[in-house]
């Protein structure tokens, strides 16, 4: 019996397997059980913690779970879209997330597909470290990144799964366009102006203006299996050492180094680290990927490394809030987006625009880099 928020779609019996394989009783039976929404998911997506009690041979044994649904989209995408809605529960399924190189995934007790929904029944994962990590702790964890990375560079045999993204960057700017072609037309309303405002306006429309050129240099770079959202709210710190990483939706084929993109700078814009801390986190996110790479004997040159992070982050992070653009112009979404980011509207929308700011001057940089390599 559900005491918490609705939860659907929902199986009890279901969720009965579930809680066998979670508390490892093969014999347990369902007792009384609360769900609870967390944050997190967006989209079509939804979190929500789950736990009760069960009861085996007259003990009584307490449980929780992660139950991440998503439901089938209106328009749904092809399996190599960016945001294909079935990747993360196949992802799961195939058994692909069990045993990867430097970094840790939830343990997953069970997948439920269904026609219009799939559900993913996850480990509660309970963080062992302070919420605000030390560079120390944000540089272990690049170089996790990066042994991952590495490792699954040389396993071009794990690339085959038809619901793996195929250029995610170029899929994601792809839905971006429509919210770039507004901008100009939206700057009537204050709050697309703090956005965008005119100073930088113009280096924006430059950097879009080149897209394809910065797409085409990132398609040639090395080639490995990418997270492409590895920012602090899906990194945990257990014990030991390890660094377990979730959320799984977006994974699919890209450079060597792109998840530094959102591991930088997501991690700023929705992590909880501070602008002024963001060159240090760089360097130390940088310094730990490319030490990880050498730990699983991956061959890269750091100047390509560099390319592929600073190309990253400026074509997602300069046009971040453009692929949000309707959020930021329909006022009755405010009170979800203050509810997912934490803050007033105003402030995360002039975050937002600090955030754009520094990461241009990384596509400016970028520039100067492929001007050196002809």
């Amino acid at each position: 019996m559900n005491l918490g928020v609705p939860l659907e779609p929902l199986n009890e019996v279901a969720l009965a397997e579930v809680v066998r394989a979670a508390t490892e009783r093969p014999g347990a039976q369902l007792g009384s059980w609360m769900s609870q929404p967390l944050g997190g998911g967006g989209g079509n997506a939804a979190l929500y913690r789950v736990a009760g009690e069960a009861e085996d041979n007259g003990q009584a044994v307490s449980w929780a779970v992660v139950a991440k649904i998503a439901m089938r989209p209106a328009v749904e995408t092809a399996a190599t879209a960016w945001n294909y809605w079935r990747r993360e529960s196949l992802a799961y399924a195939s058994g692909f997330l069990d045993d990867l190189a430097g970094i840790r995934t939830p343990r997953c007790f069970g997948v439920r597909e269904q026609a219009d929904s799939n559900c993913i029944w996850l480990e509660d994962v309970a963080e062992h470290a302070e919420e605000h990590w030390s560079p120390a702790r944000y540089e272990l964890a690049a170089r996790h990144l990066g042994q991952m990375s590495g490792s699954l560079a040389l396993q071009p045999e794990e690339w085959s799964y038809p619901w793996l993204s195929v250029s995610w960057l170029r899929s994601w700017l792809g839905d971006a366009a429509a919210g770039v072609d507004l901008l100009d037309a939206a700057r009537t309303i204050p709050l697309v102006r703090s956005l965008y405002p005119t100073p930088q306006l113009r280096r924006v429309e430059a950097l879009w203006d080149e897209r394809d050129r910065m797409l085409d240099v990132l398609d040639v770079l090395p080639r490995t299996l990418c997270h492409f959202d590895a920012f602090r709210r899906n990194l945990f710190a257990l014990p030991g050492g390890t660094t377990m990483l979730a959320d799984w939706a977006y994974v699919g084929l890209g450079p060597v180094g792109a998840d530094l993109g959102p591991f930088v700078c997501a991690s700023v814009l929705l992590g909880g680290v501070d602008i002024d801390a963001l060159p240090d986190l760089e360097q130390a996110a940088l310094r730990g990927y490319a030490r990880g790479l050498r730990d699983v004997s991956f061959q890269f040159d750091a100047n390509a490394l560099r390319l592929a992070y600073l190309l990253s982050a400026a074509l997602r992070y300069t046009f971040y809030g453009a692929a949000r653009l309707d959020a930021v112009m329909d006022e009755s979404r405010h009170v979800w987006v203050e509810r997912v980011v934490g803050r007033p509207i105003a402030d995360y929308v002039a975050h937002v625009a600090q955030v754009m700011g520094a990461v241009l001057d990384r596509a400016d940089e970028a520039r100067v880099l492929l001007r050196g390599a002809g």
